[in-house]
């Protein structure tokens, strides 16, 4: 085999791997924690420094805090492009009809950026707190 002919597959290679590896990094969902501070909102209770763990030692779980206070504990399915969030406890836990909302997400892991759009949403603070701003990293 020619040189030329050896570096053209390892050229190709290369491609194919780092295609495989952007559409990988597609589905990956974010964890760790990010974070979104809120002022002049209405209700004011609203208003704060608000940091959001998704927990990647135990899937699905999240912690919310507020000013440093653990406020909400809940469960984030990641789908596809889409997370379905369940609140389950916590002093600002939604409940009843308002404990489940889902949204689509994009996650740029460069700039470390999640940004939730609502697509079913009966909590009006969390949609609020969670699309405000695009949540950085914490």
């Amino acid at each position: 085999m020619n040189r030329r002919r050896l570096i053209s597959i390892c050229l190709g290679a290369g491609a194919l791997i780092a295609a495989a590896s952007a559409l990988g990094a597609a589905s990956l969902h974010p964890s760790g924690k990010f974070q979104t501070v809120l002022k002049g909102k209405t209700p004011a209770l609203l208003n704060g420094k608000w940091v959001f763990n998704f927990s990647s030692k135990s899937p699905g779980s999240f912690t919310t805090t507020k000013s440093g206070k653990v406020v909400i504990r809940g469960i984030a399915v990641w789908t596809g492009s889409k997370v379905t969030i369940t609140d389950v406890s916590g002093s600002f836990a939604c409940t009843g009809k308002e404990r489940i909302g889902v949204y689509s997400y994009s996650f740029s892991g460069q700039e470390g950026l999640l940004r939730l759009k609502p697509l079913v949403e009966l909590c009006g603070g969390r949609k609020l707190v969670l699309t405000a701003h695009p949540l950085s990293p914490a």
